[in-house]
């Protein structure tokens, strides 16, 4: 199931998935083994000092049309 498809559309506030979500699909091809890590905290109010960050050193990819059914179902409607 394509990520984009578990996503409720913009005018929705929940979403009916109920799970689970495979990461393995959304990952395929990019090594988890190498990352970089680093300690930090929630970016909104009260800024927990509790956050484990891990930024992956490959990339994953997507195509211009999942981008923009990923855009659509979030409700961005301006590029930005």
């Amino acid at each position: 199931m394509a990520f984009e498809t578990l996503l409720p559309g913009p005018s929705a506030e929940t979403s009916s998935f109920t799970g689970p979500l495979n990461y393995d699909d959304i990952y395929a091809g990019v090594s988890l083994a190498h990352y970089w890590s680093y300690d930090g905290s929630f970016t909104t109010p009260p800024c927990t000092e509790a956050v484990d960050w891990y930024m992956l050193q490959g990339k994953a990819t997507m195509s211009l049309e999942q981008y923009g059914r990923f855009k659509a179902k979030i409700g961005w409607s301006y590029a930005g």
